[in-house]
């Protein structure tokens, strides 16, 4: 007995039992038990064991359909003593988790085993309440109002420009309106045929006199004239006088009219042409006095 005792002694002495290989606790909790869609929660598990043993398991191996880890899992290693004998190791593992789906998401407990010693024990569940981004319990919040940036010169540089525009269209319509040539009037139409080429010669001549078509177009009233006066010859002495010039014209009335007359009609049908051809410009007593003297002319003739 006294050697068993002494044996005793020594080995409390100067070393200790072997320790039996054993895991002593584990632990998982989360930094928060309510968050949002979106938020990230770590997650934090503990295994407290003997040193001789090799411990697998835990969040290294931890995975849930409703929760997608972030990053790596970290793992802090410290010694501890248990019962002030036994060398024991302690071991937390840290892991982040983005929350997916909204309401209670139970995060069920992680396993830590060992193949040496044949222990495995897990952990408490983790509940943690996950709320939506904007709950149909609370009102919405009220929009601010939006914030209109300022105008600048530059802004109402547009309008400006189609203004301006604008009335420059309107001051050129109204001035084209007021410049414009007035329409010039058409001979009366007569029912009945003339009644001989002198009276039709009279009167298409006295409705330009009466009209004083030479102030609205010089150039038409010259025209007329001189039509009115080669459609008498034509009907008068059966000549083409629209076809002839005026030189042609005047061979071939050498016979039918007196020098007098017929220099005064060579008079009338070349001031015609100078205006007509040669853009001569007459004053307004000119065209007067030249119808006039058609109308005389043809008096005369006949």
């Amino acid at each position: 007995m006294k050697r068993l005792w002494w044996l005793w002694c020594f080995l409390l002495a100067f070393g200790r039992l072997p320790a039996q290989g054993k895991i002593y606790r584990v632990w998982l909790r989360a930094d928060r038990d309510t968050a949002i869609v979106g938020d990230v929660v770590h997650l934090t598990a503990e295994v407290e064991y003997d040193e001789s043993l090799n411990i697998r398991g835990g969040l290294q191996a931890f995975a849930h359909p409703s929760l997608d880890p972030v990053g790596s899992v970290e793992v802090a290693q410290t010694d501890t003593l248990v019962g002030g004998r036994y060398h024991n190791i302690r071991i937390e593992q840290l892991a982040a988790m983005v929350m997916l789906d909204s309401g209670l998401i139970v995060v069920p407990g992680v396993k830590f085993f060992s193949d040496a010693s044949g222990d495995t024990l897990m952990t408490r569940p983790v509940k943690i309440f996950v709320k939506p981004v904007l709950s149909v319990k609370d009102p919405p919040r009220p929009i601010k109002t939006i914030i209109r940036e300022p105008k600048r010169a530059d802004d109402y540089l547009p309008w400006i420009i189609g203004a301006v525009a604008l009335l420059m269209l309107v001051l050129l319509i109204l001035y084209l309106r007021k410049h414009r040539p007035e329409p010039i009037p058409s001979p009366p139409e007569v029912e009945e045929k003339y009644s001989s080429p002198k009276e039709e010669a009279l009167m298409e001549l006295g409705w330009i006199l009466s009209s004083r078509l030479w102030e609205k177009d010089p150039k038409e009233a010259q025209l007329k004239m001189s039509r009115i006066l080669r459609r008498f010859l034509k009907a008068k002495y059966g000549i083409p006088a629209l076809e002839m010039t005026s030189s042609e014209l005047s061979r071939s009335l050498h016979k039918q009219l007196r020098t007098r007359q017929r220099l005064a009609l060579m008079r009338l049908l070349r001031d015609a042409d100078m205006v007509k051809f040669a853009k001569l410009t007459m004053p307004a007593d000119r065209h007067r006095q030249s119808i006039e003297q058609a109308i005389a002319w043809v008096k005369d003739v006949y």
